[in-house]
């Protein structure tokens, strides 16, 4: 990664995007953060769409002005040649399938409920809300069952699965979850938060 610093296009409060500063702190790689403060409009702007073309964050520019985008695929190529994300062919494959099933289950199930919350549309979506509250609460039972017998996902180092889905596990009470029945699941997020190179969503104060 040479030619010029990372450039990240961000929002601050998307668990998506944080998932992308986690992983270049334990980098250690510098970058240049862009906060949008208008989704709306720089979404909708051609030039962010060749940047994005779905118009949503994060999005990571490489060094060459490649756009790379989608957070699993971020964290992928952020990941490539470090303890991360095994070279082995069999513990790689561990690895990504905890960042397919964070993708297709865990964040909808979590992330959606805190979305309506702090978009005031919760009344609006309740019978939407009851069922991905019952699904983040599966969810969350089955990691809770997982950790139970070891310290991280994929055994007893950390990796990208961790990084990946602990971020809306962490961010789940904002929209309703109580972490408080799974023992395992509150030990393994105080595991990670205790790292070197992790940091809060939102600076402290």
């Amino acid at each position: 990664m040479t030619g010029g610093p990372l450039r990240l296009y961000e929002l601050p409060l998307s668990g998506n995007c944080w998932k992308i500063r986690l992983c270049l702190a334990e980098r250690g790689l510098p970058y240049e953060r862009v906060t949008i403060r208008d989704p709306e409009r720089t979404f909708a702007d051609a030039a962010f769409r060749r940047l994005s073309p779905l118009g949503r964050v994060p999005v990571l520019v490489c060094p060459d002005g490649t756009a790379l985008w989608e957070s699993g695929a971020i964290l992928t190529w952020l990941a490539e040649n470090t303890p991360l994300l095994p070279r082995d062919a069999t513990r790689r494959a561990q690895v990504m399938a905890w960042l397919f099933w964070e993708q297709a289950d865990l964040s909808p199930a979590l992330a959606l409920p805190r979305f309506f919350r702090r978009n005031g549309t919760e009344k609006a979506n309740a019978e939407r809300m009851r069922a991905l509250q019952e699904k983040g609460r599966a969810c969350l039972e089955f990691l809770d069952t997982y950790l139970s017998r070891q310290d991280y996902l994929c055994g007893a180092a950390y990796t990208l699965a961790d990084l990946a889905c602990h971020v809306y596990v962490m961010l789940s009470p904002e929209g309703g979850q109580d972490l408080a029945p799974f023992p395992a699941v509150r030990a393994w997020l105080e595991r990670i938060a205790a790292r070197q190179a992790w940091e809060p969503l939102l600076p402290a104060g």
